[in-house]
């Protein structure tokens, strides 16, 4: 689900690209990077990009180290990774084989 000419709108995760805002829920895959704008209580499943085996706590806030690892990288949502509670809204960064799970 993303927010296009402000209107809520589901389309293939194909069709994204770079400045879509995309609208997370639990249970939703995430389906490409995202900077993460807002979230409510937003906790993502990342094992299939660190092999962490719970789900992590996001926040939108600036990370102070760059090049960080990207199990520190707490403002991300990243493409193949799964909201396991909460929601949020995140701006897309990557697309496609651009993503961490693309590289």
């Amino acid at each position: 689900t993303v927010l296009r000419g402000g209107q809520r709108t589901v389309i293939a995760a194909s069709r994204l690209v770079p400045g879509d805002i995309v609208l997370l829920e639990a249970g939703n895959q995430v389906p490409a990077d995202l900077r993460l704008m807002t979230i409510a209580q937003l906790r993502i499943d990342e094992s299939a990009l660190t092999g962490e085996s719970v789900a992590v706590d996001k926040h939108v806030r600036s990370l102070s180290e760059a090049g960080a690892a990207l199990g520190d990288r707490l403002n991300m949502a990243f493409k193949g990774t799964t909201a396991a509670h909460g929601r949020g809204t995140g701006l897309v960064v990557a697309t496609g084989m651009a993503t961490e799970l693309g590289k």
